[in-house]
This record gives structure tokens, C-alpha cells and sequence, in this order.
């Protein structure tokens, strides 16, 4: 989690989590959740565990923030879902 300031008019402090994904097949793609969605998940999410996510948005990926290779990254609100899997069939984290 980095905490940064917001651009003048947006309202004083903000915080960013990135979260890089390996999907079933191995492809990586990058998560990204701001202020409410970093309350929200950032105690939960722990390395080399499965997770199944649901009201995620896919936007195009940043290449200035974003040095994965995938065309989109997955943005978490605090009304998206992450859910720990007990097999590993979901996305790795």
C-alpha cells in the first residue's frame, strides 16, 4: 500500500494497492484498488493464496504505473467481492 496526495481540487491524502495476479494458465495481470478498496482488502489479501474476485472493473492498463505485460488491469472498489478459494482454482496472488 503507497499513500500519495491527490492533485489540487480532489481532496488531500490518497492510497493505492497494487496487487500482481497470476491466473490459472500463468498469465499475470495487475489488481489495483484506491482509498475505500484498500480499507477493504488490505488486511485480507496475503502472497501465494487463491482468491476468486467478482465486481472488478477491467480498465486499460497504465504503462507509466503498470510494468506487467497484460493489455488491461483489474480496479477493486469497496463494492467488489474477494473471496478466499480453498482449492486452487482461482487467481493467485
Amino acid at each position: 500500500m503507497k499513500c500519495f496526495t491527490k492533485a489540487k481540487g480532489k481532496g488531500g491524502q490518497g492510497k493505492v494497492l497494487n496487487i500482481h495476479l497470476k491466473d490459472i494458465e500463468g498469465y499475470e495481470e495487475n489488481c489495483i484498488s484506491y482509498d475505500d478498496g484498500v480499507e477493504c482488502f488490505f488486511q485480507m489479501i496475503q502472497t501465494r493464496m487463491t482468491y476468486k474476485t467478482s465486481c472488478g472493473k477491467l480498465m486499460p492498463r497504465n504503462a507509466q504505473y503498470n510494468k506487467l505485460y497484460g493489455s488491461v488491469e483489474i480496479v477493486l472498489s469497496a463494492t467488489s467481492k474477494v473471496e478466499i478459494v480453498q482449492k486452487s482454482t482461482g487467481v493467485s496472488i
